[in-house]
């Protein structure tokens, strides 16, 4: 996220940020891999920001959540939320410069 600040302060919107950690990085530290929480947030926001989740190296770890098993972070998000489609809409802001 800390990437992704100076290009979103750069275009002069203001947003209200709430910072949920979760992947198996969180789930290490004691946390859990996703959890209901999320799910109600993105489900009362409707936005995700979101970079790379790791998963588990482990074979045959899931994420359970609503009675239902899933591979990762991602797929949670995907398959309950119905988001098939991955579009990226892209917009230069001036004084930023352009990523490779």
């Amino acid at each position: 996220m800390a990437h992704a600040l100076p290009h979103q302060e750069a275009t002069g919107v203001k947003f209200d940020w709430v910072e949920m950690p979760f992947g198996y990085e969180h789930y290490k530290r004691g946390g859990e891999y996703v959890g209901e929480k999320h799910l109600e947030a993105f489900d009362d926001i409707r936005v995700l920001f979101k970079g790379p989740l790791t998963i588990n190296p482990q074979e045959n770890f899931y994420a359970e959540i609503r009675g239902r098993r899933y591979t990762s972070g991602n797929q949670v998000f995907r398959k309950l939320f119905q988001l098939y489609a991955n579009l990226r809409p892209v917009r230069s802001v001036a004084g930023l410069p352009d990523v490779p």
